[in-house]
């Protein structure tokens, strides 16, 4: 009868001790709670019922004042658990979990966590030295990605300024990376002429007097492919017709066509646009082989 009234009384040891160590936590004066004491206390009473229990079990006599201690010790913890208002760390109900589990079985267990061995493998002294990086990674500036370009359309109002003025419209395609334009210059007369002359006042052989007045005719039309070098910068290059009449009036008031100094055919132009925002401003070089050239300039807006 005795014997069971002990393992009565060591198992409500137990059980009211495990009771505070649920409820979690002690506050402490420096905001720490000292789970490894509580835990050493802990698994302490649960060794000394470990060994009352064996005695018992072994017929030996369990003194009352051993037993009186035990009971002072569990108050002394149940004390300290009163104010629990934290939660028991994952290390801290690893052991406790381990003590309740020596407990049940009857025999001495280690519970402590285990240690993780972190072993680490031999590292190259010269790929360390290539690794290295001299300053903190978190202050490494960020990259600024490429600017991202978008395809679009330009309409451009151009002019001829050298040699004679002449007005036009222009319209471009611009890509990512490859586009088109298109253009067309005038300066929109059509001076009737009744006859051709040669610039060194001759026609058919025959000397013409000039009153000085004179005038040009002017007309170009290109197309061709243009390539973005850049956000900003674009080149194009075109092919297409081109006319440049140059007319005098002689004393009687008729004109002529200057024969010499009037090309038409096949003219090249050459280009280069500069976009800025929603602005584009392009400049070009028209040519009439070998005999005409004029440069030209135009402002549009993208879209």
């Amino acid at each position: 009868m005795m014997k069971r009234f002990l393992h009565v009384v060591l198992t409500w040891i137990l059980l009211l001790t495990a009771q505070g160590f649920t409820r979690a936590g002690i506050i402490c004066p420096n905001g720490i709670i000292p789970w490894d004491e509580l835990l050493d206390q802990y698994e302490s009473i649960c060794l000394q019922c470990l060994d009352l229990r064996s005695r018992q079990d072994a017929g030996q006599p369990i003194s009352t004042r051993q037993l009186q201690g035990l009971l002072h010790e569990l108050e002394q913890l149940r004390e300290q658990l009163r104010e629990a208002t934290d939660k028991m760390p994952a290390a801290a109900r690893y052991r406790f979990e381990a003590i309740r589990r020596m407990y049940a079985s009857g025999k001495r267990l280690d519970t402590h966590p285990p240690k993780i061995d972190f072993k680490l493998a031999p590292v190259n002294t010269v790929e360390l030295r290539a690794l290295y990086i001299p300053f903190s990674l978190d202050r490494r500036p960020t990259p600024t990605p490429p600017p991202v370009i978008q395809p679009g359309w330009v309409l451009s109002a151009s002019a001829i300024v050298l040699p004679e003025p002449a007005w036009g419209l222009r319209i471009s395609r611009l890509g990512r990376r490859w586009g088109g334009y298109a253009a067309f210059h005038s300066n929109f007369s059509c001076r009737q002429t009744v006859y051709d002359a040669l610039s060194d006042g001759f026609s058919e052989n025959t000397r013409i007097w000039t009153s000085g007045a004179s005038a040009t005719d002017c007309v170009f039309i290109t197309t061709g492919p243009s390539l973005r070098l850049s956000k900003q910068w674009v080149l194009s290059a075109g092919l297409g017709y081109g006319q440049r009449k140059l007319c005098w009036e002689d004393s009687e008031g008729n004109w002529m066509r200057i024969t010499d100094a009037s090309p038409s055919g096949l003219c090249t132009e050459l280009g280069v646009t500069f976009l800025w925002r929603k602005i584009s401003f392009s400049t070009s070089w028209i040519s009439l082989p070998f005999s005409y050239h004029a440069l030209s300039l135009s402002a549009g807006y993208c879209f």
